[in-house]
């Protein structure tokens, strides 16, 4: 074996060996505790905390952040979560914790912000699916990137919740 192949084997290993997604976790974790907290404590997050065009506009664009901690109903966090649970640990395994967290929360301004190109004046957009969009594009190009090693991951497992989402 030559050099570049061993470095290049290392490089696979380190990127492919099994880590805790713990990233993951803490989302899924802020993202149930705000939904609790909107329904037990019956407190209006998506009021108080939502993408509402004119409340961005007059500067509070600390919304484009908060809306995607902030979920509409039962269904609502429940496809968001199972969507996160499975795409989250695959991106935080391949990109690693601090990667896989800026990736979401860019996502998810990005989602935020051109969600906000289509709103009117009244309307409010909340949600993960932004960011969590922004996580299946970041494996769409991982999977490509390393399509020989993969070998059909995108198609068995990363294609389903595409289309589902």
């Amino acid at each position: 074996m030559n050099e570049k192949t061993i470095k290049n084997e290392k490089k696979l290993a380190r990127i492919f060996r099994p880590k805790k997604p713990y990233g993951t976790y803490i989302i899924i974790c802020i993202c149930l505790v705000m939904f609790l907290f909107q329904y037990t404590l019956n407190i209006d997050m998506i009021r108080l905390l939502g993408n509402n065009y004119e409340l961005v506009q007059n500067g509070e664009f600390y919304r484009l952040f908060t809306c995607m901690f902030v979920h509409a109903d039962i269904l609502h966090i429940l496809f968001n979560m199972i969507a996160l649970y499975s795409i989250g640990p695959v991106v935080e395994r391949y990109y690693g914790k601090s990667k896989f967290l800026l990736i979401y929360l860019v996502s998810g301004l990005l989602g935020s912000i051109f969600s906000g190109v289509f709103m009117t004046a009244d309307s409010i957009s909340i949600g993960a699916s932004g960011a969590i969009f922004g996580l299946l594009g970041s494996i769409c190009y991982f999977t490509y990137y390393y399509r020989a090693t993969l070998q059909g991951i995108l198609r068995g497992s990363i294609m389903p919740v595409i289309i589902i989402n």
